[in-house]
């Protein structure tokens, strides 16, 4: 009963997002507007309640747990291949549900912290002795220092508020090339960070970036690097100060590492070696984060 009354809270959740927001993302030229008899919302409850209820990583686990358990409220379900296909085309639809799920924390959060917590995480999409031809202008080869590996694949760059003995809210979420600098997409970006102290790692230590953010009122705070004229000397007088503020920096920005563990915990997001296209890409990465804000909000 419990996973019913889930079910019919995410449908009607979708329903209303779908109408009033997330259609003009998909949007048919047809004369009568028709989705066929199987329409874009169940679609979307499908993936993501499979997702959220019995962790069902690929589409078609995804698929094969609808058919299988819940084809009584489903019983214009189309073929798997049908499915995948609408699917694809709902990931520009899967994105803005993102953003709208980030404004509903937002909005619920009751102890809201303003220090942003900064990160990336890759998304992999073969291993790095194998060259990937999916999504070719995004997947390049890269390294990850955190796994000690070369992959072809994405990165997902995320910007969370901390929140105290909680995981924290992520308020901002791009996707990059593997080989993109973590600091870029924040330059790019950086009109729309005001007001707040972000906690990064070494990477974003830019005189740089804290001249695109320094207009918004934002505070970089990071690990100090040693500098490249420094003698020994100097270099050793502030190795304490150094190891202090990596210290501090660190604790601060433990929740956002904790995050990205759960996010993959729970979906796998990391893991993309089975998508077969650049759309499908974006449905595996921004469904996946859909389904744990989902989770978050208490679906």
């Amino acid at each position: 009963m419990a996973s019913k009354i889930r079910l019919i809270t995410l449908y009607d959740f979708i329903y209303e997002c779908y109408n009033t927001e997330l259609k003009w993302q998909c949007q048919r030229f047809s004369p009568n507007g028709h989705q066929g008899f199987f329409t874009d919302e169940e679609i979307l409850t499908c993936y993501l309640f499979s997702i959220i209820e019995e962790e069902k990583f690929l589409i078609k686990k995804s698929y094969q747990f609808i058919k299988k358990y819940w084809i009584d409220w489903f019983p214009n379900l189309p073929s798997y291949q049908a499915f995948n296909a609408r699917l694809n085309r709902l990931a520009p639809v899967l994105q803005d549900l993102v953003a709208t799920l980030s404004i509903l924390l937002m909005a619920t959060e009751s102890t809201f912290c303003y220090d942003g917590l900064i990160d990336s995480f890759p998304i992999r999409l073969s291993s790095g002795k194998r060259k990937s031809k999916i999504a070719p202008e995004y997947s390049v080869k890269s390294y990850c220092s955190t796994k000690n590996e070369y992959y072809h694949g994405i990165k997902c760059h995320v910007m969370a508020m901390s929140r105290s003995g909680q995981l924290p809210l992520p308020v901002w979420i791009k996707l990059s090339p593997g080989e993109t600098h973590d600091s870029t997409p924040v330059k790019l970006d950086a009109h729309l960070f005001r007001h707040q102290r972000i906690f990064a790692d070494k990477a974003y230590d830019f005189e740089v970036l804290r001249a695109f953010l320094r207009p918004m009122n934002c505070e970089v705070i990071t690990p100090q690097k040693a500098g490249t004229r420094e003698s020994k000397w100097e270099q050793q007088q502030n190795l304490a100060y150094r190891n202090i503020l990596q210290t501090a920096v660190s604790a601060v920005r433990q929740p956002i590492e904790s995050f990205f563990n759960w996010l993959n915990e729970k979906t796998n997001i990391q893991n993309a070696s089975k998508v077969r296209s650049s759309k499908g890409l974006w449905v595996h990465t921004f469904g996946k984060i859909a389904a744990v804000l989902l989770l978050m909000l208490q679906f």
